[in-house]
């Protein structure tokens, strides 16, 4: 796909001069529809094939089921292919439930077997083509009991060329699911002479999945690719993960203007009282949730009790802002400083970009800042980004996000008014 069908592209020629000292040809946000036409294009001719992914399910009508046959010619040509599922023979959550100690009845358990017999079918045709399918959960322990609990949840996808070596941070697994509700994927594009060098984005996620595919054990740790872009690993240790301090640091220390947050999960603890120190500062948080993240649409005591907590500790916040997003969000970005202002029109809501006087910074990873996933010790990963040129593409991403679910909930904060107060 050329880049006119990107939603946002940053070009960066060799000779300039760039915060990410030219490591990247280019750099864009893609939404998932886009990554997987892209990757029946790149999957052709590639050498090298790397995918971690949480939940990858089979069938021609699921993304993994397209996919099929375009992974199958690279097995076949002798390419090397490794895809890494946190349990891949069986759907880890039923009927796109996440619901601790939840159960299945019948009519969805006669669904998971037909989509597990479908699944199944995918991996032995991938595997019969010399593609290697590796359960990344480390400790065998069925999510039935522990729900995502010692699971890997980061989502990675690396393609290497001949010309060139293409890097996806996705929010969304190979799934209908995620792949259909609002997520995107950060693509990093390098030379194969940069992404073989030390330090390059390539290799250091090349070896971070060599970890989890081998199933070695690590500590949280965070590594530098540039000056504005670091690589972030949580090992998925029940309470403690890395992301998520990092997430707090910027929240508190980092926060000039206002904090963008996009999730499927209300944010809890340390995140959410992050937040709640910069709106009672009087900096606006932007906050865009799912609409099924309200306390009455849960169906989990875990998530139910969450969100309500979260809800009864913002609600009387005057400058925070709360915005339930008309479908599933997925997202899992945030960001601080990022100059977003909301202007009331009669017919409909616009956004407009005060520009911050203060730089920008952000996250993008797997991570929710949810307890569901850090307190029972998930696997994640993602970057740390200052780069002002790719949080704006991140930033002007969101903004359909945000425009529509002010408008769908037509419920309208008088975002100007507390800017200049």
């Amino acid at each position: 796909m050329g880049a006119e069908n990107n939603i946002a592209t940053l070009h960066k020629s060799e000779s300039s001069t760039t915060s990410d000292e030219n490591r990247f040809v280019s750099i864009s946000v893609k939404k998932p529809h886009e990554v997987i036409e892209e990757l029946k294009e790149l999957l052709p001719g590639a050498k090298k094939v790397d995918m971690l992914f949480l939940n990858a399910i089979g069938g021609d009508l699921q993304p993994l089921g397209q996919l099929v046959p375009y992974l199958k010619q690279v097995g076949a040509s002798e390419g090397k292919v490794r895809i890494g599922v946190s349990g891949p023979h069986r759907r880890l959550f039923p009927q796109g439930k996440a619901t601790l100690f939840y159960r299945p009845g019948l009519t969805e358990k006669k669904a998971d077997a037909e989509q597990k017999e479908l699944t199944d079918m995918s991996y032995a045709s991938l595997r019969e083509s010399g593609v290697n399918i590796i359960d990344t959960e480390a400790f065998g322990i069925n999510p039935r009991l522990l729900g995502i609990a010692n699971n890997v949840h980061s989502k990675w996808i690396r393609i290497e060329r001949d010309e060139k070596v293409i890097t996806y941070l996705p929010e969304f697994n190979l799934d209908n699911h995620t792949v259909a509700a609002e997520n995107f994927a950060l693509r990093f594009e390098e030379t194969p002479e940069k992404a073989t060098m030390p330090g390059s984005l390539s290799s250091v996620v090349g070896e971070y999945l060599e970890k989890v595919m081998d199933h070695k054990r690590f500590s949280d740790y965070e590594t530098q690719i540039s000056d504005t872009i670091s690589f972030l690993a949580d090992a998925g240790k029940p309470g403690k993960s890395l992301i998520r301090d990092k997430a707090v640091t910027l929240f508190v220390a980092e926060t000039t203007q206002d904090i963008l947050f996009v999730s499927q999960f209300p944010p809890a603890g340390a995140a959410l009282d992050g937040m709640i120190k910069a709106a009672t500062e009087g900096k606006p948080v932007i906050l865009v949730l799912s609409d099924g993240c309200k306390g009455e649409a849960q169906k989990g005591f875990v998530q139910r009790r969450v969100a309500k907590i979260f809800e009864s500790r913002v609600r009387k916040l005057d400058t925070f802002y709360t915005i339930y997003y008309p479908g599933k969000v997925h997202s899992k970005w945030a960001m601080v400083n990022t100059g977003i202002q909301i202007q009331e029109n009669a017919r409909r809501n616009k956004i407009v970009i005060d520009e911050p006087e203060q730089p920008g910074k952000g996250i993008a990873s797997s991570n929710n800042l949810h307890p569901a996933g850090y307190g029972v010790g998930t696997g994640e990963s993602g970057l740390f980004i200052s780069d002002q040129s790719v949080l704006h593409l991140m930033r002007d991403a969101l903004i359909p996000i945000i425009t529509k679910g002010l408008n769908e909930e037509g419920e309208l904060p008088d975002f100007t008014e507390k800017l200049a107060s």
